[in-house]
């Protein structure tokens, strides 16, 4: 949704999956199909048409990789329990990972993660955090900048609080950073 409506389609998803599977490519014994953002899961019913397209065509070619794959997906969260979503998880819990991006404390993650109305989506994705805590372990990923820095211990303990235990802190790379950062981190 960040890029004026292009998005990936099948087909171009399918030729991708053909090169993988191409002699040309250096193979391991296994292989992890990510899915990032914008946000993947507005994408459901085309995630799905890929992952099943990979799995069809790795069971075709006797592959290895038909049992060895795993399917990852990092999300926002916010279509995390719509029924489409909860169908494909249903499909293919047992060979997959969801992190929900949860910037910790409530004031830090609405600073930088909004919904298309421009609304904080904290208590949307917290409504959902319990589902997910049932489906998968509680990782998340934590972007910090200069604006939200001060934020940092509260949000980590927060995390851990609402059972969400394994946090990558990341910050960002674009020059946002003021004098004195170094000092509050």
């Amino acid at each position: 949704h960040k890029s004026s409506g292009k998005k990936m389609n099948l087909e171009t998803a399918k030729k991708f999956i053909d090169m993988l599977f191409s002699s040309q490519i250096i193979k391991k014994d296994a292989v992890i199909i990510e899915f990032i953002g914008g946000e993947p899961l507005i994408e459901i019913d085309l995630i799905d048409q890929i992952t099943d397209y990979f799995k069809i065509k790795a069971y075709e070619m006797n592959h290895d990789w038909y049992w060895n794959y795993r399917i990852n997906i990092c999300t926002n969260g916010v279509n995390y329990s719509s029924k489409e979503v909860q169908k494909y998880i249903k499909k293919n819990q047992k060979k997959m990972s969801l992190a929900i991006t949860i910037d910790g404390v409530k004031i830090k993650h609405d600073m930088q993660r909004v919904t298309i109305d421009n609304q904080g989506s904290y208590d949307k994705i917290m409504k959902s955090v319990p589902l997910w805590l049932s489906q998968f372990p509680g990782a998340t990923k934590v972007t910090f900048a200069s604006q939200d820095l001060k934020y940092l211990k509260d949000s980590i303990l927060s995390l851990w609080e609402n059972k969400i235990t394994d946090v990558a802190s990341n910050v960002v790379f674009e020059n946002v950073w003021q004098d004195g950062d170094d000092i509050i981190l």
